[in-house]
């Protein structure tokens, strides 16, 4: 049992030794603070060193106004001392006061203050490489081994000057940034440049990608046999991802097909409160859709979509009117009423996320209308 008290006794005073804080009024009995030094300085540490003419622990108290923003211990009882400083700022000026004391409250302090060198060193860029490529954009994706804002420079490879693009991160070590709005099976030169927070800066090597193919954008089914006096519905599957806006000009023979409406398919969903919106106000052989929609997702998997990533966004309804052979063309894909008709039907537009313009390949659905079997 009297072990047992010697030994709480002893942990008592090693408790309340250890609370000796910079504010304390120093009676000058406390020991000798000597052989200061304050050594391994860099940009981002410094170490502090010093003795005492007695056994005591030590603590380093330090900041950059006050004294009181931060501390380092060596809780050590030793006359030999040593605290290591981290994460400090470069190229800074901190304030800093030693406080040792004994195991019976007796203490020292020694104030004064250091800088740590500027920082010279540019960060690294690690690992620039293709998040995502679509047949219009292009994402790149990058990490700094320290907090820097970036800058994506980008360009065609044809092109003479590079065009910019601030990363999607601010002050961070994980960077990316999208290019949209580009032409379908064409190179792009890239490389980044990471400035951090000292203004050091540095280069990425240049890359070179090459856009992906057109998107199909097709009618489901391509070909369709129906009797006369028939109601039946076509629907557009496409495979391009997070479309906001949508315009089609579809035209068709109203000598043959008389148009009924129109229904949303499974792969979109109305957007930020938009609603569907038809106008079916068009000459009589055309069928004008507005619409906004985002993709819905279940987790990570679009709702509505096949395996290879495709979805119908809309059926067209018809009911057969005479017999022979007809089609149903895109003729436009644009976000204006009325669009010209272009000069090559496969030159047809995407309205994408923010606007951009993305290409694709639109095909034609044929239809044959046979007598009714009834």
């Amino acid at each position: 049992m009297k072990k047992t008290m010697i030994a709480l006794s002893i942990l008592m005073l090693l408790f309340m030794g250890a609370c000796v804080t910079p504010t304390d009024d120093n009676d000058g009995d406390g020991p000798e603070i000597n052989n200061i030094r304050v050594t391994n300085i860099d940009e981002n540490t410094v170490q502090i060193s010093w003795e005492t003419s007695e056994t005591a622990d030590g603590t380093v108290y330090y900041g950059l106004s006050s004294i009181n923003d931060n501390f380092a211990q060596d809780t050590s009882l030793s006359m030999d001392h040593e605290v290591m400083l981290r994460s400090l700022s470069p190229d800074t000026t901190y304030h800093y006061k030693i406080v040792s004391a004994t195991l019976d409250e007796r203490f020292t302090d020694y104030t004064d203050r250091f800088s740590t060198i500027p920082d010279t060193v540019p960060p690294v860029i690690i690992d620039l490489h293709v998040g995502s490529v679509t047949s219009s954009s292009i994402t790149m994706v990058w990490e700094t081994n320290e907090l820097t804002n970036c800058t994506m420079f980008w360009k065609k490879a044809t092109d003479t000057e590079y065009q910019e693009l601030a990363s999607d991160y601010a002050q961070s070590t994980y960077h990316s940034a999208t290019v949209t709005g580009l032409t379908h099976l064409t190179d792009y030169h890239f490389f980044v440049m990471a400035i951090d927070l000292s203004a050091n800066d540095e280069n990425s090597d240049q890359m070179t990608v090459t856009t992906g193919e057109l998107p199909d954008v097709i009618w489901v089914p391509e070909t369709l046999t129906v009797e006369r006096g028939d109601t039946f519905e076509v629907g557009v599957k496409l495979a391009v991802d997070d479309l906001v806006e949508f315009c089609s000009l579809v035209e068709f023979d109203y000598l043959k097909l008389g148009f009924l409406g129109l229904t949303q398919g499974p792969y979109f969903i109305e957007n930020r409160g938009n609603q569907w919106t038809l106008d079916q106000n068009t000459a009589e052989n055309h069928i004008l859709l507005n619409c906004t929609w985002q993709i819905d997702y279940d987790g990570p998997t679009p709702i509505g979509t096949d395996a290879h990533g495709e979805g119908i966004i809309v059926y067209y309804r018809f009911r057969a009117l005479n017999l022979g052979e007809t089609t149903l063309t895109h003729i436009m894909e644009n976000r204006y009423p009325e669009p010209p008709r272009p000069d090559s039907p496969s030159d047809t537009r995407l309205i994408g996320l923010f606007g951009a313009e993305i290409h694709a390949n639109w095909h034609d659905c044929r239809i044959t209308v046979i007598e009714n079997t009834d």
